[in-house]
């Protein structure tokens, strides 16, 4: 080997030793882990399964669910360095049956708090739903008012309740359909983990290239407790923009208080 070689060498090595620090440094700062959201569904701690009774203690009447689902959107994971970010694109729709749901990915870190709206943006809520694909085992088309205008349903709650107190013959239906672009978003700000509050719950740790569930209890009984029975004087039926809307402002007064953490 010449000498004018060896110089070439000697320098194509040194530029390749500058240079790997340079991508690993790169490669760490966007290092990311997958977001599962596990969601169960149910009332008062009693797990909804459609066409079956359950106790509300509130309300002191049974019910019987039919339809319980509910749009989860802006997903914001709040690191305990006082740092916060959203994952992008996050639509779950969210039904009974203890589901899991593709919420994203997020860089790597320690994250103590959870927050998300319940509804759609306007953006999003403006989409058809054979556009608009949510994570989620059902169609975004079954919330969906019709038109692009009106757009989604944020929560829509029906189903059946006894007024005399058993699951017995006397029932009485109802259908409350809450939310959409004319009521604006609905915010749930969950506790800090490892806080005043739940110090027993210890903060998500987000390592790369891992998965982390969060699981979390959807209690739609914090919407139906708002409600006067039997003989209801706010009524049965709400769609926020035709039938009752005052009764659908009241009741979405009950979302910021249907999630909390499972564990």
């Amino acid at each position: 080997m010449n000498m004018t070689t060896r110089r070439t060498l000697i320098s194509s090595l040194s530029i390749l030793m500058l240079s790997v620090p340079s991508c690993k440094k790169k490669e760490a700062g966007n290092q990311t882990a997958t977001v599962y959201f596990d969601i169960q569904s149910n009332i008062e701690g009693n797990k909804i399964t459609y066409g079956s009774f359950m106790h509300d203690s509130m309300s002191g009447y049974i019910f019987s669910i039919t339809n319980a689902q509910c749009f989860i959107s802006g997903i914001t994971l709040s690191n305990a360095n006082g740092s916060s970010y959203t994952i992008p694109d996050a639509h779950l729709l969210v039904s009974p049956g203890g589901m899991i749901y593709l919420a994203g990915t997020a860089p790597i870190g320690t994250y103590n708090n959870i927050s998300f709206n319940v509804g759609l943006d306007a953006a999003t809520n403006a989409l058809a739903p054979y556009i608009f694909a949510p994570s989620g085992y059902e169609r975004s088309s079954s919330m969906w008012y019709g038109s692009t205008t009106k757009g989604y349903n944020f929560i829509r709650l029906q189903g059946v309740y006894t007024t005399d107190g058993t699951s017995g013959t006397a029932k009485n239906g109802f259908s409350f359909d809450i939310g959409a672009a004319a009521n604006g978003l609905l915010k749930v700000s969950l506790p800090v983990r490892g806080g005043d509050q739940i110090p027993s719950f210890k903060p998500y740790i987000l390592t790369a290239g891992n998965t982390q569930h969060v699981h979390l209890i959807c209690d739609y009984g914090k919407i139906l407790e708002r409600i006067t029975y039997p003989n209801k004087p706010q009524g049965d039926t709400t769609d926020t923009y035709t039938i009752n809307h005052a009764l659908s402002l009241y009741l979405s007064a009950g979302a910021s208080t249907m999630f909390r953490y499972a564990d």
